[in-house]
């Protein structure tokens, strides 16, 4: 449901982040949705509350098109079930089918210290969301994705301790920037990719440590000032006139046929020996028995997993790991090359003064320095091996967004964490395959939305709740099975009865039939 004070916040928010970004306000909130909705994909999907019919809002994309969703605040977590005869359960199959009724996944989810948010789900300690999802500890965040410590935030798709920033994706920290992609620690940067400890940069690519940089060429700091404000003034005017702005890929355009210098560089090579240990250690440790090949796995760790791809470096050839987020598919191929070259090449080619005058001379010529890296890793890494984007993370393996990870592979966005395959969006999460959108887990399988619990299969929205299976919409329970908890024993027998057709299964097809997202699908 909208909420009025939500949006009168959000939308004063708005021409306060224009202002300070552009130099005047550019207008309602909601005459720029669509273009601020840009990047944010997949967005949040409503789905109608099977008690009520009210609209609820769903983050994940995965859920089956005839899942049964309730808005959190429609959730009894104190409902009681009648037990099953645990007995007669023999199977997957008829554990699923027993327990299909009570699969009812929570949309609209709204937790802790959170006022004022509107048409967004999965939110925590955040003031004044709207059509948002995944945020936390943040406020004024509007047509966003993927959020922690924001402030001012609106068309942002992956973004970490920001401020004042309008159509980004994967950026943090960043303060006062619009258009910009892959920035780490920079601030007053517009239209640049590839930004790393920077400031006043615009139309740029691959710049570390400079300042007061237009077209890749470095300016006097007055001659920056006042280029910035004439095109900034431009900006505005477009801004305020089309409720839009050009995005930086419409800027760059095909151009003409142009190679980009010849910069030496290698393959990527990394050692795959502390991955497959860490996998077969994880596999052992939460289902009973060790997998070996990690790529034996790849297309059932990658189900339910935004994965990276590769496109060969306009340079040199040698395969660049992408990022499967939309916006990094849109990217020119024949402007891709790897890191190494993009700063190498950022060095050689710069736009000329008489090309910076307005943003049309910027427009004609931007394609010619646009080489563009979306392989970047930011901070300390060590033995990435086809990873898209990486910040202080060691031993990963095809994946993106990797943030301060240790021996995780096959997933997307997991952050503080270790051990972690097949998943996405988990954070400080341990030991666990196919996680989702959860935070401290621990030796979990196939969990979505759920924090603070341990030795948790096939559930969904659940809180402190340990040793326990197909448990949805519960709290602060343990060796439960189907939300009703039953004798430790009881419990750990047919545990290790479901596991073994599992893992049986695992080795035989190298993929299982069953997923969270699944489960109140009708057979």
């Amino acid at each position: 449901m909208e909420s009025p004070q939500a949006y009168s916040r959000l939308n004063t928010a708005w021409k306060q982040t224009t202002k300070v970004l552009f130099g005047q306000e550019a207008g309602e909130l909601k005459e720029h949705e669509d273009w601020l909705l840009g990047y944010i994909s997949p967005a949040p999907s409503k789905r109608k509350s099977c008690a009520s019919g009210r609209e609820t809002v769903s983050v994940s994309p995965h859920y089956s098109d005839d899942a049964r969703f309730l808005s959190l605040d429609e959730v009894d977590f104190h409902k009681k079930f009648e037990p099953l005869n645990i007995n007669e359960i023999k199977d997957m199959d008829s554990i699923t089918e027993s327990l299909r009724e009570r699969f009812t996944y929570a949309g609209s989810v709204i937790l802790e210290n959170s006022k004022f948010v509107s048409e967004s789900s999965n939110v925590s300690n955040s003031f004044y969301v709207s059509d948002s999802g995944v945020i936390a500890n943040s406020k004024n965040v509007a047509y966003s994705l993927n959020i922690r410590y924001g402030e001012n935030i609106f068309g942002v798709n992956n973004c970490g301790q920001s401020k004042f920033c309008i159509r980004m994706v994967n950026v943090g920290p960043g303060t006062r920037c619009f258009e910009c992609f892959d920035l780490s620690n920079s601030s007053d940067c517009y239209y640049s990719f590839a930004i790393e400890d920077c400031a006043d940069i615009m139309f740029s690519f691959c710049m570390k440590a400079r300042r007061n940089v237009i077209g890749n060429l470095q300016l006097p700091p007055d001659k920056y000032s006042s280029l910035k404000a004439k095109l900034l003034s431009e900006l505005n005017e477009i801004l305020r006139k089309e409720k839009s702005l050009p995005s930086l890929v419409d800027l760059i355009g095909v151009g003409e046929n142009l190679s980009p210098p010849k910069v030496e560089s290698e393959e990527e090579s990394g050692d795959m020996r502390p991955i497959e240990k860490a996998f077969g250690q994880v596999s052992r440790v939460v289902l009973g028995r060790q997998l070996e090949g990690i790529d034996n796995y790849a297309g059932w760790l990658s189900r339910n997993v935004i994965m990276p791809f590769k496109l060969p470096s306009a340079s040199s050839g040698n395969p660049v790991c992408v990022s499967g987020l939309p916006f990094y598919k849109s990217l020119p191929a024949s402007h891709i090359v790897l890191e190494k070259e993009g700063f190498a090449i950022s060095k050689m080619l710069k736009l000329e003064e008489r090309d910076l005058h307005s943003l049309d001379t910027i427009s004609e010529n931007l394609w010619k320095i646009a080489w563009l890296t979306p392989q970047v890793h930011f901070g300390n890494n060590l033995n990435l091996i086809d990873c898209s984007i990486s910040v202080d993370s060691l031993n990963c393996y095809q994946g993106c967004v990797y943030i301060r990870n240790e021996c995780c592979a096959y997933s997307f966005w997991p952050r503080n964490s270790k051990y972690v395959f097949g998943s996405e969006n988990a954070l400080s999460c341990n030991s666990c395959i196919k996680s989702f959108y959860s935070s401290n887990l621990s030796r979990c399988f196939e969990v979505d939305s759920s924090s603070n619990s341990s030795d948790l299969y096939f559930s969904h929205n659940c809180e402190n709740v340990n040793d326990s299976m197909f448990t949805f919409n519960a709290k602060n329970l343990r060796y439960s099975i189907g939300n009703v908890q039953y004798p430790r024993e009881d419990y750990r027998r047919l545990r290790e009865t479901l596991l073994g057709q599992i893992t049986t299964e695992l080795e035989a097809e190298k993929t299982i039939p069953w997923s969270i997202y699944t489960l109140s699908t009708p057979s």
